[in-house]
């Protein structure tokens, strides 16, 4: 959900940051995502190869012009398990956000209740 808010905000620093978080969890579904979102496409690739997806992975290189890498992971797949290339496959970008923005979310100020000011020591009275 963070990424999301990242990836409408504009905030790339911070998605970036949140993939190299999900890499280091090893939370792949996360990772993932965030690579599609940041149009990271070397480390999208990476991805799909450890989840032993070569095949994905062979296509995702090959579409985004990654040749060497895609010849490598063609080399490691049986001839049979190369996938075909579908001309007209293109290179896929995320959006770029049209009003990109720093600030943090508006707050709402809330008042104090009779729960908030006993926890906080504050003293009351029976008729608040």
């Amino acid at each position: 959900k963070l990424s999301f808010l990242y990836l409408i905000t504009g905030n790339m620093e911070k998605l970036r940051k949140m993939q190299k978080i999900a890499e280091h969890r090893g939370d792949t579904n996360s990772h993932y995502q965030n690579t599609l979102y940041t149009g990271d496409v070397a480390e999208r690739v990476k991805v799909l190869k450890s989840v032993g997806q070569r095949g994905l992975a062979y296509l995702c290189a090959k579409t985004h012009g990654m040749e060497e890498e895609a010849e490598s992971i063609a080399a490691s797949l049986p001839a049979e398990q190369i996938p075909q290339v579908p001309e007209n496959a293109k290179l896929l970008k995320p959006g770029v956000p049209i009003m990109k923005s720093d600030e943090n979310w508006p707050l709402l100020t809330v008042s104090k209740g009779i729960f908030d000011k006993v926890a906080g020591g504050e003293p009351t009275s029976a008729l608040d």
